[in-house]
């Protein structure tokens, strides 16, 4: 928005400015003054009233540009309809966005080397603790054209076949890497001197750190890009005043350094790390784009009530089973043995049930990612039901970690996500969980109210808006994706960034 000369950001509070042959550039309320932008958000295309004198003067003359430039040094600017623009810039914007007749807002495509079609590929390294989310993360970067390492800890790596060879990733183990622990300082110090030479290093660009995020500390030392992906309570594998204190101070430094994209795969989790560090990461929802399978009913399948973690689910079956006898439901234990890494059913069988029944036991998960991907219908407990669960039973039983995690950077204004038995704070918190954001999911408000629903609802309806919204978050974040790499490299080639260097 247009505010005298300036340029309002209405996403950050803070304002639009630019310098003479640089990126567009942004000037938040909180963080440095001058931060490159590095999300694309909703789409790439920007519209503005009119463009102050002083940014036409810092673009330079848009006209003077090759066809073929990417023009990654110049200001790309909106017009009012009425007005003439450069041929090279609308020849360079591709087509425009078709406005009314009466309008003043002119939609031009935003363009800047590296964010859409580049070519240059990377090489992005993942030791983690958690398969599922790596396999995700390495399915949407090799999607855009990059190689993705996955050398895991997990205790589960087998079932992926990732684990990290000790003979390719010395130091570093299932029993060290978690939490660094003896000696974390000493540990780091040697996962240096071992890896700095190593063939593994040399051929990284970036590394990708998430669960815990904390194992970034690690990676600090090695000039390499990093990106780090909040998945799970922050302070995991670092529930100690001392260390905790630290990694917070760390991840504030993070976020400013050039080559560094904080980032959270939920809303919960996003917010929970800007509510200790100030930091706002960015939003890089899960895609869940290796399944492949999608919402196909088949008849005298039952409801499933999804795997759970607390008897309020069990308790939650057998009420809806007395209130309707005739419809067929049935836990996922029931109608499959075994879980899903263990062999005992595939993503394509879930998406043969006419819905699932979702009992959440923390903020975010892998399997509703998955069932939302294949577009299942998904039945979950309305916010105020969960509350009250939550109150009277803890029936999220992974949300809170550290229940007494120190805030020791800064006053949060926000209400306490640790709390235990605050209504005021469980009300303020568990909507920012994933069931509660992701637009087309059935909320009920009690068994009698489930029973209802799953009698009634438009199966095939819901589904399809499901799809449609994947469909449409998968475009969007697949452009953050492409932000985040240019972030990460400013368009520098391949090995540009040497250990040795460090």
């Amino acid at each position: 928005r247009l505010e005298g000369s300036r340029l309002r950001n209405l996403a950050t509070g803070g304002f639009l400015n630019s310098r003479g042959h640089a990126y567009l550039r942004g000037h938040s309320n909180s963080g440095p003054p001058w931060t490159p932008a590095y999300s694309a958000e909703e789409s790439s295309l920007i519209g503005l009233r009119a463009v102050p004198d002083s940014l036409l003067a810092a673009a330079g003359p848009l006209a003077a540009r090759p066809l073929n430039s990417s023009l990654p040094d110049a200001l790309l600017t909106a017009q009012p309809l009425n007005s003439s623009m450069p041929d090279a810039l609308l020849a360079a914007a591709g087509p425009l966005d078709a406005q009314p007749p009466n309008s003043s807002v002119h939609a031009v495509r935003r363009l800047s080397g590296g964010f859409e079609g580049s070519t240059r590929s990377y090489t992005f390294l993942s030791v983690d603790f958690h398969i599922a989310t790596a396999r995700d993360v390495g399915h949407t970067l090799r999607e855009l054209g990059h190689a993705f390492l996955d050398k895991s800890l997990s205790g589960a790596c087998a079932r992926r076949h990732t684990c990290a060879d000790a003979k390719e990733l010395p130091v570093l183990t299932q029993q060290t890497g978690f939490t660094l622990c003896p000696r974390p300082h000493a540990l780091r110090r040697a996962a240096f001197e071992a890896l700095r030479a190593s063939p593994l290093l040399a051929q990284t660009d970036a590394v990708v750190c998430s669960h815990p995020a904390a194992l970034c500390e690690v990676w600090l030392p090695f000039n390499k890009s990093i990106l780090l992906i909040v998945t799970a309570n922050l302070e995991l594998a670092r529930e100690n005043s001392q260390r905790w204190a630290a990694w917070l101070r760390t991840i504030v430094a993070m976020s400013k350094a050039p080559r560094v994209v904080v980032a959270a795969n939920n809303r919960y989790d996003q917010a929970y790390v800007r509510h200790f560090t100030g930091v706002r990461p960015l939003y890089l929802p899960t895609l869940a784009n290796y399944v492949s399978a999608r919402y196909s009913a088949r008849p005298h399948k039952p409801f499933l009530f999804a795997r759970s973690h607390h008897r309020i689910a069990r308790t939650l079956l057998r009420e809806v089973r007395a209130l309707a006898p005739g419809l067929r439901v049935a836990s996922v234990e029931e109608a499959y043995r075994g879980n899903a890494a263990s062999g005992g059913y595939e993503l394509a069988q879930l998406a043969s049930h006419p819905g699932v029944v979702f009992v959440p036991y923390t903020k975010s998960t892998m399997t509703f990612f998955e069932l939302y991907r294949m577009a299942v219908p998904l039945f979950v407990p309305s916010v105020s039901l969960l509350t009250q669960w939550e109150l009277s039973a803890r029936v999220l039983t992974e949300r809170v970690y550290w229940k007494h995690a120190p805030s020791p950077l800064r006053r949060p204004r926000s209400a306490n996500p640790n709390a235990v038995g605050d209504k005021a704070a469980l009300e303020h918190w568990i909507p920012k969980s994933d069931p509660y954001v992701f637009p087309h999911v059935q909320y009920f408000d009690s068994a009698a109210d489930l029973a209802h629903k799953l009698r009634s609802t438009d199966l095939r309806a819901v589904s399809t808006l499901m799809a449609r919204y994947s469909a449409e978050q998968a475009s969007t974040v697949q452009a953050k994706w492409s932000s985040v790499v240019h972030r990460l490299f400013r368009g520098l080639p391949h090995g540009s960034f040497s250990a040795d260097q460090s």
